[in-house]
């Protein structure tokens, strides 16, 4: 008698790391390529999404423009939402959007990062009150003062404090993606 063995499963390759890239105004560009290269050594088993509030273009610091096609995906598939950017600029005008996006994303107990100057995004929304954060000593003064609820330090490249991690732009945003990678290897 022969007996039918059901078709083998196709195998679904899981990503490693999946990580939503929200991008807002006044990214630096070093540390966008920085992070972004750093990922690329995982391949295909990093899942990189860029989005903005609104599927629009986001500027740079010398006013380049970084064309995105996706608005903000559900974040329940992500494994970190890394914020880039922030005020002044044109996508800020959305920032009841980032807003509720960093809340639910937070409500699903995911980890939020902030990258250069969004953490200072991340801190005026008020989701790093209460935390430790990543600061320049150029702007430790001004940060603090202008977000008493978040403890801000110099002297770092990352902190993180539970579920928030913050860094530095530029080169440190490498750090930071190897910090991310090495967690999920």
């Amino acid at each position: 008698m022969d007996i039918a063995l059901p078709p083998c499963p196709r195998t679904v390759q899981k990503t490693l790391l999946s990580i939503g890239l929200l991008l807002l105004d006044r990214i630096q560009l070093t540390a966008l390529g920085c992070f972004t290269d750093s990922l690329a050594a995982l391949g295909e088993d990093c899942r990189l999404a860029l989005m903005t509030p609104t599927g629009q273009t986001a500027t740079t610091d010398q006013g380049l423009e970084i064309a995105v096609s996706e608005s903000p995906l559900w974040p329940e598939g992500f494994d970190y939402i890394v914020v880039m950017g922030g005020l002044p600029g044109k996508l800020w005008r959305w920032s009841n959007t980032i807003s509720r996006y960093l809340r639910t994303a937070d409500r699903l107990d995911l980890t939020l990062v902030g990258l250069g100057n969004g953490t200072e995004t991340l801190a005026r929304l008020g989701m790093l009150n209460g935390h430790r954060a990543c600061a320049t000593s150029r702007d430790l003064s001004t940060l603090s003062a202008a977000y008493p609820d978040v403890h801000f330090e110099s002297g770092h490249l990352i902190i993180e404090d539970r579920k928030r991690i913050t860094s530095l732009d530029g080169t440190a945003a490498a750090d930071l993606a190897g910090l991310l990678t090495t967690r999920h290897i």
